[in-house]
């Protein structure tokens, strides 16, 4: 019995050596966790940590530090909690990048802080790495400059204060700002990183880091997820928690997303904070705060969404498509679909900065739906009956008014 005793205790300890291992080693082996583990110490993750089902990491108290290349996946069943606690990037991404407007009031500008500085002073800006300042443009009170290459130097006299730098990308691409350098008379010189500088409608630029995939659940409460990208299949939820260099947040179509309190995203990479699908869940609370300006809350989208019809060459319009709610002319094809609006990506909801939102209100009228069944001459008129809303679904069955003709009997005349 002693000897059976000493083994199940043997055992318990594996077990739990297994379950509360930190990081994965750097030969890029997993830690699997499919127990209830707490870490409460500063941990630095990497490789991948996988949360099976069953499984429950919490992050209690303490920061998670996450390696280049590494991944965090909380599968089906599995669990991560974040309760006063930081899941933070190695090497968060530190540029930032213009918007593509060109006009004043929407352009995005970054200021170089020259207050204070005596005589006067030169500003190097650097673009990101592969990145070329070609066909770009620099504007300093009303003035455009001309940029190239991978960096430009701006002289500036002595009392400038504080100068605003607006960018404008060659045919509305986005201009990069790694870092700039401030190089004074005495010959001093500071260097600020891109998300160091006050900007306006500016997003940030930049690898990630890592990667949070959650087909499970995630919980965060007065914690900081810093870098990253994070893709939701499951749900998660966030109260007064703050989400720096990360959107935007990928929705699954059926996934959900819960952020109360004073939770607030900033430095997206993107347009928009959170990114959902036809069927995602989005709460946003009162005092939810995005990242402003021009980049919104969240977006919408739906892609590859078609229309079935019973014949082909059928002719449809499409009015109020996307933001912009365009009109097209749409036909079915060989297989008696339609694809809208060529089946590609589209946004069909946006919850701007302001807390306005715009939602997609489309309909589909038919232009011509003629069949052996219905002719012109035939009088009946077309098939698919009056305008319909085209909804999100990924595909529409238009079929109002279509005859059902089906075999009652089949009779075989003569011998053969």
């Amino acid at each position: 019995m002693r000897r059976v005793a000493v083994l199940q205790v043997l055992l318990m300890v594996s077990a739990t050596m297994l379950c509360y291992l930190p990081a994965a080693s750097a030969d890029g082996a997993e830690t699997v966790i499919g127990a209830n583990v707490t870490w409460a110490d500063d941990q630095t993750v990497e490789g991948t940590v996988r949360i099976v089902s069953g499984g429950h990491l919490t992050v209690n108290g303490a920061d998670a530090t996450v390696s280049d290349g590494s991944s965090i996946i909380v599968e089906e069943g599995g669990a991560l909690t974040l309760n006063h606690a930081g899941l933070l990037a190695d090497n968060p991404p530190t540029a930032i990048a213009s918007m593509g407007y060109w006009d004043e009031s929407n352009r995005s500008k970054f200021m170089v802080p020259g207050e204070g500085i005596e005589g006067a002073f030169e500003v190097t800006m650097m673009a990101m790495n592969d990145d070329s300042y070609f066909g770009d443009g620099a504007h300093i009170d009303g003035k455009v400059i001309n940029l190239n290459g991978s960096s430009h130097t701006f002289s500036f006299e002595a009392e400038a204060g504080d100068v605003w730098i607006g960018l404008t990308g060659f045919s509305s691409t986005s201009v990069t700002v790694a870092s700039i350098t401030i190089e004074v008379e005495n010959g001093g010189s500071t260097t600020i990183l891109g998300t160091d500088l006050e900007s306006v409608n500016m997003k940030t630029a930049g690898d990630p880091g890592f990667s949070i995939q959650v087909d499970g659940t995630l919980s965060s409460v007065d914690s900081t997820v810093s870098g990253g990208q994070m893709t939701i299949g499951g749900s998660m939820s966030a109260d007064d928690s703050s989400f720096d260099r990360l959107g935007p947040v990928l929705l699954g179509s059926d996934a959900t997303i819960d952020l109360r309190g004073v939770t607030a995203f900033s430095g997206s990479l993107d347009d928009h904070d959170v990114r959902g699908g036809p069927g995602s869940t989005i709460y946003w609370g009162d005092d939810v705060s995005g990242s402003g300006g021009l980049i919104d809350r969240w977006e919408r989208r739906v892609s590859g969404q078609s229309i079935q019809l019973d014949a082909k060459y059928v002719i449809l319009s499409v009015s109020g498509i996307g933001p912009s709610e365009a009109i097209q002319e749409i036909f079915s094809d060989e297989n008696g679909t339609a694809l809208v609006d060529g089946g590609r990506e589209r946004v069909v909801e946006i919850g701007y900065s302001d807390g306005t939102v715009w939602t997609e209100a489309a309909t589909i009228d038919v232009i011509t739906y003629v069949t052996s069944w219905n002719p012109e001459s035939s009088g009946i008129g077309n098939y698919g009956g009056g305008p319909m809303p085209l909804t999100w679904d990924q595909s529409i069955q238009l079929n109002s008014g279509t005859p059902n003709i089906e075999w009652e009997s089949l009779e075989i005349v003569g011998d053969e």
